[in-house]
Order: C-alpha cells, then sequence, then structure tokens
C-alpha cells in the first residue's frame, strides 16, 4: 500500500500471502471498501480478504482449468464467477458458502444463457448481474445479460445482437452501465 510518500507491505511480510508454488490468475478486488485476494495454485482457487494487518481465508475450492475468476457481494454475501479452459464446462456463478466449499446458482449445465462467461457484478439490492455470450450458432455470437434477485435468474432485455467481445459490466447503486464491442463491422464467423 504506498503511503504517500514509500510502499508498506500488509497483511504480513509477504512469505506465505500467495504459496510459494506456481500460481495463476492473481488478482485484487475491492468489495465494500475490503481488499481481496484471489489466485489459483494447482487448480485450487483461494480467495482472501485484508482485515486489518492479517490476510484472512475465504475460500480455497478445487475445479479442474480455471481460466479466470470475478468476485461481487457484499461482506455478509460473497459470490464468484469462474470461466474454465475445458469444452465440457466452461463456468459457473457460485455463492460462497464455507472456506471449501461453493453454491452453484448457474452453470452453463443448468442455463442455455449461460455460455461463455464474461462479467459479474452486483447492485446495491444485492442483485448479481452477470454478461456472457450467447452462442446460437457459429454465425450469431453475442453478448447476453442476466440478474439474479437471489431466487431467479431473469434476461434483461436489450438488442445486443450486434455485439462483441470485449465487454464490461459495472453498476451503481441499482443502475446497470453495459459496454459491448460493435459486431457490424465484422464478417460473420467461417
Amino acid at each position: 500500500k504506498h503511503n504517500g510518500v514509500s510502499w508498506d507491505t500488509v497483511g504480513g511480510d509477504g512469505n506465505g500471502i500467495i504459496a510459494a508454488t506456481q500460481t495463476f490468475q492473481e488478482k485484487l478486488e475491492v468489495l465494500d471498501d475490503i481488499l481481496y485476494l484471489s489466485y489459483v495454485e494447482n487448480d485450487i482457487l483461494h480467495v482472501k480478504h485484508l482485515e486489518g494487518s492479517t490476510w484472512v481465508d475465504d475460500l480455497s475450492w478445487s475445479h479442474d482449468e480455471i481460466a479466470f475468476t470475478q468476485l461481487a457481494g457484499t461482506t455478509s454475501q460473497l459470490y464468484l464467477m469462474v470461466g474454465t479452459n475445458s469444452a465440457l464446462y466452461r463456468g459457473g456463478v457460485y455463492e460462497i458458502t464455507s472456506g471449501t466449499s461453493v453454491n452453484a446458482l448457474v452453470t452453463n449445465d443448468t442455463e442455455d444463457w449461460f455460455q461463455f462467461p464474461l462479467a459479474l457484478v452486483s447492485d446495491t439490492d444485492g442483485n448479481l448481474i452477470v454478461s456472457s455470450m450467447n452462442l446460437e450458432s457459429a454465425q450469431s455470437i453475442y453478448p447476453f445479460l442476466s440478474i439474479y434477485d437471489g431466487t431467479e435468474w431473469k434476461n434483461i432485455s436489450g438488442d445486443f445482437t450486434g455485439g462483441v467481445d470485449p465487454v464490461a459490466l459495472q453498476s451503481s447503486g441499482t443502475s446497470i452501465y453495459y459496454l459491448y464491442g460493435d459486431g457490424t463491422t465484422l464478417n460473420a464467423l467461417d
């Protein structure tokens, strides 16, 4: 952490915060003014948050071929989106229920629209908003938005069929901001 003049180490001396072996997908994210650290080591996703001067473990969860992760939620309820490199399982959105377990809220096995996860945010009402790419055919791939109100997933209306990745998603209060690429100038996929 930069103190205005120099850098201070937070959460210990730096030894043991992240395992000494090879890690991937290292991220720092701030939710509700709390700093979270996540990384993947040997197909185990680790999530920690900084509490005072100590890193506290939130999750150590195993899944094959994790390609990216994103956190959302509040200090009282933490959610996780995972994308993988697997053709059989492209990812999911999960509620973190303990230090070693998650509850699946959506996967590409349970919802047809959830095929290529891109972004996850939550609004001030606690709703989760997910952006993914919908693959209808080789010539029809476009961004898709859904919202989870705590009980069910609902599609967010809008014509995004001319859109492509890159996609960015953010919320402020209960407003949703969505950025996606313009696919109208691109050729259809072969």
